[in-house]
């Protein structure tokens, strides 16, 4: 098991399915659940992921990314 910080980045690849980048990172992703690794990011990182959809007054995409940041999935490190 291993702790790992995601940047930004990264949750909007997976959150968002990029086209590039998405695939892989849900690989990865799926990956760590499996191993039982730690993953983290900071609180500024939720706050980045929801310039997006707050931005398009996208509620229902708020809504689903507070769940996913909230859920035990990821670990939010305060500044």
């Amino acid at each position: 098991m291993n702790r790992v910080y995601w940047d930004t980045m990264l949750f909007i690849y997976l959150l968002e399915a990029n086209p590039i980048f998405g695939e892989r990172v849900e690989r990865f992703f799926e990956s760590m659940v499996r191993r039982g690794d730690e993953l983290c990011t900071s609180v500024f990182t939720v706050g980045e992921v929801l310039t997006g959809p707050r931005k398009l007054n996208d509620l229902v995409g708020i809504t689903g990314l507070k769940k996913f940041f909230d859920s035990r999935l990821v670990e939010i490190v305060p500044f």
